[in-house]
């Protein structure tokens, strides 16, 4: 017995999940109504957003007290904080 992916079990699934880019059609196939942000967007949209986060994480941080400049696209453990000259993140 086959079943579709529906709700929570399809977003925690990274092939299938396509975050915002989720029409109000297969939002409502899905059962996602209310686990995603009401916007719909495109993937273009969430690529380019992405890339303007990680440009952002270009300038110097800090890992616990050690001072490093973090290439683009470094993204830290779950769990440790990073403090740059612009903001703080908890991940």
């Amino acid at each position: 017995m086959k079943t579709k992916p529906n709700g929570p079990g399809l977003l925690n699934n990274s092939r299938l999940n396509k975050g915002t880019a989720f029409t109000e059609t297969e939002r409502d196939a899905f059962a996602l109504h209310g686990l995603l942000p009401p916007h719909v967007g495109n993937l273009e949209e969430q690529r380019t957003r992405r890339h303007n986060w990680l440009a952002g994480l270009t300038a110097p941080i800090a890992f616990a007290g050690v001072q490093s400049k973090a290439p683009s696209g470094l993204i830290p453990a779950p769990g440790i904080s990073v403090t740059s000259q612009r903001t703080s993140v908890n991940f």
